[in-house]
């Protein structure tokens, strides 16, 4: 059979029983240069690129790091409890209890409530105001009483007000 009756293609090419040369690649590689410029000129050619410091904030030693251009794009802002949640000391269990913690998705009896029917949404300990993040961790006077310890023990923690 010749290459060239083959009746199957594709990307444009006839499929062969041999291996493809790179002469025929070319019709491949033409559309996928017209693909990418095409998308290309429709989504960077608006694109703000006025200034070149975006750029060159993501040059990190003579790279180009694409998380650092990505993160000055969007205006990313450090989390600011993120060296204390992901500190190499701790063990993995509290890291992710922390990290439901500063993100409000722990568990909590105001939480569930919203899912299940609770007898009751009083905290468990005091018993005198509702299960929720702030009364836990803020309101709460075990808790108060806790970072007053710790802080004489090892110095202001900067403890938030409110999360």
């Amino acid at each position: 059979m010749e290459e060239e009756s083959f009746p199957l293609k594709y990307l444009g090419v006839n499929l062969r029983p041999t291996k493809w040369k790179a002469s025929n690649c070319g019709i491949i590689l033409d559309k996928f240069n017209a693909k990418l410029n095409g998308w290309a000129s429709r989504n960077f050619y608006f694109a703000d690129f006025t200034s070149m410091t975006t750029l060159n904030q993501a040059v990190k030693g003579g790279k180009f790091k694409v998380n650092k251009f990505y993160n000055t794009l969007i205006g990313a802002v450090r989390a600011l409890y993120s060296a204390i949640v992901w500190h190499k000391l701790l063990v993995p269990k509290h890291k992710f209890i922390y990290w439901q913690i500063i993100n409000d998705q722990l568990l909590t009896r105001d939480h569930l409530s919203r899912f299940f029917s609770i007898p009751s949404n009083l905290c468990a300990v005091c018993e005198n105001a509702q299960e929720s993040h702030n009364h836990l961790f803020m309101e709460f006077t075990f808790t108060k009483k806790l970072i007053e310890s710790i802080e004489s023990w090892v110095g202001n923690l900067n403890w938030p007000s409110n999360i």
